[in-house]
């Protein structure tokens, strides 16, 4: 108080200096700013020793206030001095990352827990993902690491059905449409199904459901993450017939007039 010239005026530690009493903040509604006054000029002690307080002003060595609104500013009277305190910079409260999941080998993290990798891919203990296996190499389902993953035998065709493993879902083929004759199932069974079933072309196995497909000549499509275990049917026997006759749709067929035919013959042949 009293300051005769520039020279005097100074700096208040932890304190900045706004024009005006102090107002608004996030608090503004709260009697002025969460205004207290008093009959003394203490209120810098008092601010100085109350978490609560955010700033101060000093009049006519008479009286002060003390205010409790964060953000608090003066509010450009110049008859005043709001002396805002600085408060320190808190951290923003976050939330505890959650522990890792570790899964065995065969398995990665989902959205239930620890998920067996499915069939062709396999993975490390800890691994956050299956890994496909080199192509055209395939596993079974929980596959632990690469050493896993082989070449698929040739199909065994002795009893009339054998699988050729494709990578991706059952598509195309000759009857392309609902994609290839798709079929879903909530089981794994459907290798069986397609074993008793003639017009079944071909299977995909997931972890609890499974899909069996119609369209003669499908295969995977290319996604990594299935396989389209495409059937093998062994190729029909020619059909031989007997001289005078040819292969016709409805089987072997008599040569019509002006033609003959050798014992085998694919076709009749007209007379010189």
């Amino acid at each position: 108080a009293g300051a005769t010239s520039e020279d005097e005026c100074h700096e208040v530690e932890g304190y900045v200096a706004t024009v005006g009493a102090c107002r608004g903040g996030e608090a503004p509604e709260d009697s002025y700013a969460g205004l207290e006054n008093f009959k003394d000029t203490l209120c810098k002690e008092r601010c100085d020793t109350d978490d609560s307080c955010t700033g101060y002003l000093v009049k006519d060595n008479a009286w002060c206030e003390t205010y409790s609104s964060v953000g608090n500013t003066g509010d450009g009277n110049t008859e005043f001095t709001c002396m805002v305190k600085i408060l320190p910079e808190t951290e923003p409260e976050t939330e505890p990352e959650p522990e890792p999941v570790i899964c065995e080998a065969g398995y990665y993290p989902g959205e239930d827990g620890c998920t067996i990798c499915e069939e062709n891919s396999y993975s490390l203990e800890g691994a956050d993902s299956c890994t496909p296996c080199p192509q055209p190499l395939i596993s079974a389902a929980g596959a632990t690491s690469e050493d896993q993953c082989y070449e698929q035998e040739e199909p065994d065709l002795s009893d009339g059905i054998a699988y050729k493993a494709t990578v991706g879902a059952c598509r195309g083929g000759e009857t392309p449409e609902n994609n290839a004759g798709l079929e879903l199932f909530y089981d794994t069974d459907c290798k069986a199904r397609c074993d008793a079933d003639e017009s079944c072309t071909g299977y995909v196995t997931g972890n609890t459901w499974c899909e069996t497909y119609s369209s003669m000549g499908n295969t995977g499509d290319g996604r990594e993450q299935y396989t389209c275990m495409v059937k093998i049917l062994p190729e029909a026997e020619p059909e031989i017939c007997d001289a005078g006759y040819y292969p016709g749709e409805d089987g072997c067929t008599i040569c019509e007039e002006n033609f003959y035919s050798l014992k085998g013959a694919d076709s009749c042949t007209p007379c010189p």
